[in-house]
């Protein structure tokens, strides 16, 4: 083969493979979500006691149905101490949960530790899974009749094994500023 006819060939191939990723790569593809079950937050709280602390209001609200057996628990960096470690709620039905939590200061970050201190509250529930198949099976909220029926048998297989779910929020607060 003449290297022009070799340079066209190789061109041409390498110009199909080209034509074969861009619409590899225009494809629309989507994929519906689970809702979101419930909705938390950390925010700042009243004025703390002493320079070393931070009262936080933790809150946690259902979006969607009741959600059963709901543990709360705080968690931090390794240079504070959260009080509470733990709240817990057998349902949380129309009252959303709000906890006093407080944070006290204990030293430094550990050398290879992240830079900065952050508190983390970690909610584990088992979700109102009726509620959640009577949003999803709705055809104006979720049209797409083959991702409504994915999510339909993703919700009914968690149901069938009581499946937890686990959703959590950090906070980043600046305490190193109160010590000045």
């Amino acid at each position: 083969m003449k290297p022009l006819y070799r340079f066209a060939a190789c061109s041409l191939v390498a110009l199909g493979a080209l034509g074969l990723f861009t619409d590899f790569l225009s494809a629309s593809e989507f994929r519906y979500l689970v809702p979101g079950n419930i909705v938390m937050t950390l925010e700042p709280g009243p004025e703390a006691v002493g320079p070393k602390s931070l009262p936080l209001i933790a809150t946690v609200r259902a979006k969607i149905g009741t959600p059963k057996n709901v543990e709360v628990y705080f968690e931090s960096t390794p240079d504070m101490n959260v009080y509470p470690e733990k709240a817990s709620l057998s349902a949380l039905a129309t009252e959303p949960l709000k906890t006093r939590v407080t944070i006290t200061k204990t030293g430094t970050l550990p050398k290879g530790v992240d830079n900065e201190s952050w508190v983390r509250m970690r909610v584990v529930y088992e979700p109102d899974y009726e509620s959640l198949l009577r949003m999803v099976e709705n055809p104006s909220r979720y049209p797409d009749p083959n991702e409504r029926q994915r999510l339909v048998d993703r919700i009914m297989k968690n149901s069938e094994k009581r499946a937890r779910q686990t959703d959590a929020v950090r906070y980043f607060p600046a305490l190193h500023a109160r010590e000045n």
